[in-house]
């Protein structure tokens, strides 16, 4: 991580810290001068489209954010945020009915503390996007019983899992706001610039914000997993710390817990490729999911246009095609780079672990049930089954993007590996 990843003069931070100044009252607390010296905004100068001007072509010598102030109080108030969770979404009491003395993880989100500079960062997030403060608790409320179920039990460590929950996206910032709304659909480029938030969030964590290493690698490591196969560094096994792996799980589970069926859902998810993610913490959840799963799940009975049977058709195709693909690019690209050929066995070897794990549900074979249940008897069947087209399809999805940027982002690849790796990317695009 270097400064210039988190460069002051970064249009979208820029951008929106001037429109947050036409709300609230900001000015620049200290002198801000360029690394030529030469000084930029005077101390006392109010925040407005002209500093956008006068610092967005010049490199500064320190962050902008160290010198910024924004007047009032505190509204970010993320203890109410969180009853509003705890009342909205009663099974989140479940993970967080804990106490250690007096702290409580509401009492924890009541009293967090964090440099004054962090105000600005984190207003700027919420003001630019309305949801982000509520998917920050979540994440908090989601990692500090994951904390708690984890076998360290203290104060300062669940203030630690809480500083860097509540930061975990705070690198969105830097990152073109549109892409960010899009994070779940982007092109492989594109995808590229998103998957830097969490070194750029790291990066702020410690060079603007003064916060402890484990607070930064938590922030760092929240999108990486066990299995080596999550970003920005696929850091595998004993590399990831715990403060990343519990925020890993929390954030997985964040975007689950919102849909329809959450619980069951969450179940099949951590279970769906064993070695994702930390052991212990999947067994915790789901016993405490246990209790809580849905006795019955009502899905509707099959139309004409039911695309189920359908759907797990095409992911059968889909499937096959990936495989013959592999092959025969191995076969007609015998000189392909060595490069070339580690990303592409890398890819294949995760498809084969994603298409054993469907193997291992029995999906493929419901079509063929359907004749001797009835459809009272298989709708469960159904929505696990709808659960497991889904993670195939986004995993596989998420693999194809992640090949496809990498061949286009490394400039040494000669043509012909290049599209090697592309056509192996849509194959595996065309099974999700």
């Amino acid at each position: 991580m270097t400064r210039d990843t988190i460069d002051p003069t970064n249009r979208h931070f820029l951008n929106a810290l001037v429109k947050l100044s036409e709300e609230e009252e900001i000015e620049v607390a200290e002198d801000v001068y360029g690394q030529n010296g030469i000084k930029l905004v005077a101390r006392g100068t109010r925040v407005s489209s002209k500093l956008y001007e006068r610092v967005v072509n010049h490199k500064l010598l320190k962050p902008l954010e160290v010198s910024l102030s924004i007047a009032g109080e505190d509204a970010l108030d993320y203890a109410r945020v969180g009853e509003e969770l705890l009342a909205e979404f009663p099974q989140l009491k479940a993970l967080t009915a804990w106490q250690l003395g007096n702290l409580t993880p509401l009492r924890l989100l009541a009293d967090l503390r964090f440099p004054s500079q962090a105000k600005t960062l984190l207003t700027l997030a919420a003001r630019r996007n309305p949801s982000a403060r509520r998917h920050d608790v979540l994440v908090t409320l989601l990692a500090l019983g994951l904390a708690h179920v984890s076998h360290r039990k203290d104060a300062q460590w669940m203030d630690v899992v809480a500083r860097a929950s509540i930061l975990h996206d705070i690198g969105e910032l830097y990152i073109d706001p549109e892409i960010v709304k899009q994070h779940e659909h982007l092109a492989p480029m594109e995808w590229l610039q998103y998957s830097a938030h969490p070194v750029i969030g790291a990066t702020l964590a410690r060079e603007v914000l003064g916060m402890e290493e484990l607070s930064q690698r938590g922030i760092l490591e929240h999108h990486e997993t066990l299995d080596g196969f999550g970003y920005p560094r696929a850091i595998q096994g004993a590399g990831l710390s715990t403060c990343g792996m519990i925020l890993g799980v929390a954030t997985f589970i964040s975007s689950l817990i919102l849909q329809e069926y959450p619980y069951r859902r969450i179940d099949i998810a951590l279970k769906f490729i064993p070695g994702e993610f930390d052991t212990h913490l999947v067994n915790s959840i789901s016993e405490l999911l246990h209790g809580l799963l849905e006795s019955q799940i009502s899905d509707k009975a099959p139309t004409p246009t039911d695309p189920l049977p359908a759907k797990i058709h095409q992911t059968l195709l889909g499937m096959g095609t990936v495989l013959e693909t592999y092959e025969r690019l191995k076969t007609l690209h015998p000189h392909m780079s060595h490069q070339t050929k580690l990303t592409l066995d890398s890819g294949f070897n995760r498809f084969v672990r994603l298409q054993r794990a469907f193997t291992s549900t029995g999906v493929e074979k419901l079509s063929s049930l359907a004749d001797a249940f009835s459809e009272v008897e298989l709708g469960g069947y159904r929505f696990e089954a709808r659960c497991v087209l889904h993670e195939i399809a986004w995993r596989c999805n998420k693999l194809a993007r992640e090949i496809a940027a990498n061949s286009m982002r490394d400039s040494t690849l000669a043509l012909e590996d290049q599209n090697c790796l592309m056509e192996f990317s849509n194959a595996l695009a065309g099974a999700s």
